[in-house]
């Protein structure tokens, strides 16, 4: 037979207020009731507690054993309950998240130092990974994604958007007839991200809405979008970015943008996570942070 809980919170209380009827009055029961609770007790444990009569009780030596023993194993209980409760009004512990290593970089990094300034008793336990990984099998408490979500288990959360943008180095389009419609593009060398769907098929809008699917001529693929970067910016060829990655580099004049007359489809970034029912602060308060943020740095 299991523990039962219940009736050793009512031995405890007997005991502690050395008397059932004071018991009864403390836990909303009858005296009876507790009555029946201690003898059940016994009769699990099949030893005597304690000794009654009309007048006073006194405990077995099983019964100050007992009492010993329940009174830590309530008391843990209790301080356990407190703090599972406290996860969940305040942010606090170890927070572990994944997320590509470009947005990492360039937004999560930022956000993430700025919520532990607000938060000092989080951590955060952070894995930049391209790859889908498993959120149980690496007990991750949410997980940062990028484009277009397949289905899943887990509950996504929007977070925002962002462009991709068409652009190559300088000095590869000065080698090259520089391209306007997407036709053109057919000729080029093209730097393809392996987690696309189609990497070597592009689709484009024009700004009367028409839209053009080109096949590239694939010259290098890469599984990471911080490489896919690199060789952009090595002058391997003209390759789509996202626009929190591409950002700097445009302003800095080490990429230039490609036909921005024309658009590819956007993408989402997405936070998911196992559940949202009963998800601890750090969590909750994660969540609300990044999409505030997000849609922060949409905005300048």
């Amino acid at each position: 037979m299991g523990v039962d809980l219940n009736r050793m919170a009512v031995f405890v209380a007997v005991v502690e207020h050395r008397s059932f009827t004071a018991a009864a009055q403390v836990l909303g029961m009858t005296k009876s009731m507790v009555s029946q609770h201690v003898r059940q007790l016994e009769t699990s444990l099949g030893v005597t507690l304690m000794q009654r009569t009309t007048r006073s009780m006194s405990l077995t030596e099983a019964g100050e054993i007992y009492h010993a023993t329940a009174s830590r194993i309530l008391r843990d209980a209790e301080q356990v309950h407190s703090q599972l409760q406290g996860l969940k009004r305040a942010p606090s512990g170890v927070l572990r998240v994944t997320a590509p290593l470009d947005l990492a970089v360039t937004t999560l990094v930022p956000a993430a130092t700025e919520f532990m300034r607000r938060y000092p008793r989080v951590q955060i336990d952070l894995v930049t990974s391209d790859e889908i990984l498993d959120m149980v099998e690496r007990r991750l408490d949410m997980a940062i994604r990028v484009g277009w979500l397949a289905d899943s288990s887990h509950h996504a959360v929007p977070l925002g958007g962002f462009a991709q943008i068409l652009c190559g180095s300088p000095a590869y389009l000065a080698r090259v007839s520089v391209p306007l419609v997407p036709a053109d593009l057919a000729n080029l060398d093209w730097v393809a991200h392996a987690a696309l769907p189609n990497p070597n098929r592009c689709t484009f809008r024009d700004a009367q809405g028409n839209e053009q699917t080109v096949s590239m001529r694939r010259r290098v693929v890469a599984n990471h979008g911080v490489a896919v970067r690199a060789f952009v910016l090595a002058g391997a060829g003209i390759g789509a970015l996202p626009d929190y990655q591409a950002r700097e580099d445009l302003q800095a004049g080490r990429l230039v943008r490609v036909m921005p007359s024309h658009t590819l489809p956007e993408g989402g970034i997405f936070a998911v996570v196992p559940s949202r029912r009963d998800a601890p602060a750090k969590v909750s308060e994660f969540l609300r942070f990044l999409k505030a943020e997000l849609g922060e740095r949409a905005g300048r």
